[in-house]
């Protein structure tokens, strides 16, 4: 458990816990860290969680070195992000991603390269993916 206490755990906020000591629901500045990992960075918002404490839904503003990516994310029980609206102020992507694990639909802008396409041209359309592999592109961005 030792991983576990570089975590930020606390917030600036109202935390409501279950009758287990779990987190419920964090409303704060910044959001504490899921119990799966640490944010790449502060993030203020409002995150519900299981009964377990496992994130299932978040909505939130989060800080990356001075610049905002602004996410609502809903959260499947296998600890993937199902449903992502997200739009960052820095590289400019904006979208929607859903799907769980490698099946993953993305409609929005992505840079070239970004994880967001995987792909060498800038990316603006609809992609799909089956088991990470893309089976489906339209990319207006390209044809530009």
């Amino acid at each position: 458990m030792d991983w576990y206490q570089d975590y930020n755990h606390s917030t600036n906020g109202i935390l409501i816990l279950s009758e287990d000591g779990f987190d419920r629901i964090a409303l704060g500045d910044p959001k504490p860290d899921p119990n799966i990992g640490k944010r790449i960075g502060p993030s203020t918002g409002m995150v519900i969680n299981d009964a377990e404490g496992f994130e299932r839904m978040g909505y939130g503003l989060l800080d990356i070195d001075g610049t905002y990516r602004v996410t609502l994310g809903l959260d499947s029980d296998r600890i993937t992000e199902g449903l992502v609206l997200f739009l960052d102020d820095l590289t400019g992507e904006v979208g929607i991603s859903v799907g769980d694990g490698g099946d993953r639909i993305f409609l929005g802008k992505a840079s070239a390269g970004h994880g967001l396409s995987s792909l060498p041209d800038p990316f603006q359309g609809l992609l799909f993916r089956r088991d990470g592999e893309i089976v489906y592109q339209n990319n207006v961005a390209k044809d530009e």
